[in-house]
């Protein structure tokens, strides 16, 4: 909680490429593209010192998760319809949790506040 309660970003831009299914077409997804080295940045210094292993997944928003649906080829078609933002400007941090197979919880939110001087 330490490192989120003292973040130091301006607010960061994620690239998001076009939406794609996943895990065996029942989930769909926004891609994170290019190098978005500010989302890596605040991960890296989010996860500072409390992580051992720190994995390198891509930033992505999910829009269907297999968990819970099934995205039929009728239903991407759908989705692919849809112009959507290729670049999302992310202003705060949301420290989140979900237990056993319920609903995500937020805890609390941190804005990313701009460092001075």
């Amino acid at each position: 909680m330490h490192n989120l309660m003292n973040l130091t970003f301006s607010c960061i831009t994620i690239n998001f490429g076009n939406v794609a299914r996943f895990f065996p077409d029942k989930g769909v997804l926004m891609p994170g593209v290019g190098e978005n080295l500010a989302f890596y940045n605040l991960k890296e210094s989010v996860l500072n010192g409390n992580v051992e292993k720190n994995e390198k997944f891509a930033p992505h928003i999910t829009l269907m998760h297999p968990r819970n649906s099934i995205c039929s080829d009728m239903e991407f078609a759908q989705i692919q319809k849809f112009v959507l933002r290729n670049a999302i400007q992310f202003r705060k941090v949301s420290l989140m949790v979900r237990e056993a197979i319920g609903k995500w919880q937020v805890i609390r939110e941190f804005e990313i506040v701009h460092e001075r001087g």
